[in-house]
């Protein structure tokens, strides 16, 4: 696995690259980070491969980057690598899986002292309940004012207040929406 980063000590990155110019620098930079980002570490050894992910011409690539390839890394059995930086990626790797390691042994242990008895007795529900309705709008709310009501245009909120009349009248009072409506009565 390679980890999405990679310690860089500044110290002795500019102790041995103190004589690069500015792009010379920023093409080591790039090589060391497609070589991190590559399995292995390393890189094919093609000049072709090496100017595309460079993102550089021919001219730039042999003006500069063969002459970092030369000085900085090694080419051996069709790779090119970085000495440093593949005993970096190594050494970072190993402290990686031992972390996973003891992260996992820890879950396990606190896992058997929190329960003492086999593996979860929870089981997935069978359905995703229903969530609830979102409440309708007053439409059956009268509004009195006084001993009158608010006068509005609104067809279905006369229909509703004659629906609550009848309903006040008759002897079985109020059903269903219209309970919202104690004080029709009084009229």
């Amino acid at each position: 696995m390679s980890l999405p980063y990679f310690p860089l000590f500044p110290t002795d990155f500019e102790a041995k690259t103190s004589h690069l110019t500015l792009e010379e620098d920023g093409a080591y930079n790039r090589l060391l980070r497609l070589m991190w980002m590559t399995p292995g570490c390393s890189l094919p050894d093609d000049d072709a491969w090496i100017m595309r992910r460079m993102r550089c011409d021919q001219d730039t690539f042999d003006r500069v980057v063969s002459g970092i390839i030369d000085e900085f890394c090694k080419r051996e059995k069709g790779r090119v690598s970085n000495a440093r930086l593949s005993r970096v990626f190594d050494e970072s790797n190993a402290a990686h899986k031992r972390r996973v390691s003891a992260g996992a042994r820890g879950g396990k242990a606190k896992a058997l002292k929190e329960k003492e008895i086999g593996p979860s007795i929870a089981g997935a529900m069978s359905k995703q309940p229903e969530p609830e309705p979102e409440p309708e709008p007053d439409k059956y709310k009268i509004y009195l004012s006084g001993d009158e009501r608010e006068k509005t245009d609104d067809k279905s909120d006369r229909a509703a207040r004659r629906y609550a009349a009848r309903q006040m009248d008759s002897d079985e009072g109020p059903i269903g929406p219209v309970a919202l409506l104690p004080s029709i009565r009084g009229r």
